[in-house]
């Protein structure tokens, strides 16, 4: 696996991935804060994917949040991993 900071084409797999694994609130947008936290100057969004396809936004198959402009918006203080 291959693990590196999400980028804006990243979007679309990383909020699917937090909405199959029910991390989404309906009071939160993620979009928003997936915006959020990449802009952010003191929060990351890691993404890993398999090596085979690292190539393709689609093949992401984990993504991680941590931040402190999300802590009180999620469960886990600002930290979801997917």
């Amino acid at each position: 696996m291959d693990i590196r900071p999400a980028t804006t084409t990243d979007r679309d797999a990383v909020i699917a991935m937090w909405q199959a694994t029910d991390l989404t609130r309906p009071w939160n947008d993620p979009v928003a804060d997936f915006d959020r936290a990449v802009a952010g100057a003191a929060s990351a969004i890691l993404v890993g994917e398999a090596l085979m396809r690292a190539a393709d936004p689609a093949a992401a198959i984990g993504a991680m949040v941590r931040g402190p402009e999300l802590a009180g918006r999620h469960p886990g203080a600002g930290e979801e991993i997917a």
